[in-house]
């Protein structure tokens, strides 16, 4: 990438773990967050990634967590530092992943109902992500005790067609979230 360097997080005792865990607790709800027992049990499927982006000085501008399949890029969880938001780092990172995947990239957001959640929409649309709202879908719990919960799926190129929402949605539930069970 033009602007960061990718460092693969192996362990939750990587040096940089803290702070892009740090990154991953301030962006996403709690019952969006896996325990850190999961992370470090999904950290050794080969499929899924860890990434630190860092900035040329070396701090940790971003976190990308995703699953490289053979059908998909699923986009479990990417987040920029709050310091770092709105000066086009997200894009830049979006249009990455985008021109190196030869695979739809999916990602998951919340449901519009407010005006942050209007503005996520708004900004996946700019970098190309069409929403699937055909798809009525409800993300399991990542903790056992905790509910499901209803989220958009996006995809890029274009919209998922059945069968490509079906391998989605059973690799989610069977791959991604059946570790965190």
């Amino acid at each position: 990438m033009k602007d960061f360097k990718h460092i693969a997080i192996k362990s939750i005792h990587d040096p940089l773990f803290t702070e892009a865990n740090e990154i991953y607790t301030q962006s996403f709800p709690l019952h969006e967050q896996r325990t850190i027992p999961n992370l470090e049990e999904i950290l050794h499927n080969p499929e899924f990634h860890y990434d630190a982006l860092l900035t040329s000085d070396g701090r940790v501008a971003a976190i990308l967590c995703f699953w490289n399949t053979p059908d998909f890029v699923y986009l479990e969880h990417f987040a920029v530092s709050p310091h770092m938001r709105n000066n086009g780092f997200g894009k830049i990172i979006l249009d990455e992943i985008k021109q190196h995947s030869n695979v739809p990239v999916i990602l998951e957001i919340d449901p519009v109902v407010d005006e942050i959640s209007r503005r996520r929409l708004m900004f996946y649309e700019r970098n190309g992500f069409i929403s699937n709202q055909q798809y009525d879908y409800i993300h399991p719990p990542y903790k056992e005790g905790d509910a499901p919960y209803p989220l958009l799926v996006m995809s890029y190129p274009s919209a998922l067609d059945t069968e490509q929402y079906s391998r989605f949605e059973s690799y989610h539930h069977n791959t991604v979230i059946q570790p965190a069970q």
